[in-house]
């Protein structure tokens, strides 16, 4: 029984800790040029994800050298 849950346990994991990153990626992008979700391929998907990861860590914490 464990294993068959292991699987579902780590992805909602995943989702859950990517979440904050979507949310503020959807809310960073104005509301008219915002993809209906229907309409997202995966790599909008992931812009999304990158801009909200660019607005919710703060500089300190990234190293781009």
């Amino acid at each position: 029984m464990i294993l068959l849950l292991t699987p579902l346990v780590l992805v909602v994991m995943l989702f859950g800790g990517l979440a904050p990153w979507w949310i503020a990626g959807r809310h960073a992008i104005p509301a008219r040029e915002r993809l209906p979700l229907e309409r997202m391929t995966i790599q909008d998907c992931l812009a999304t994800l990158r801009r909200g990861a660019d607005w919710w860590v703060p500089d300190t914490l990234r190293d781009d050298d």
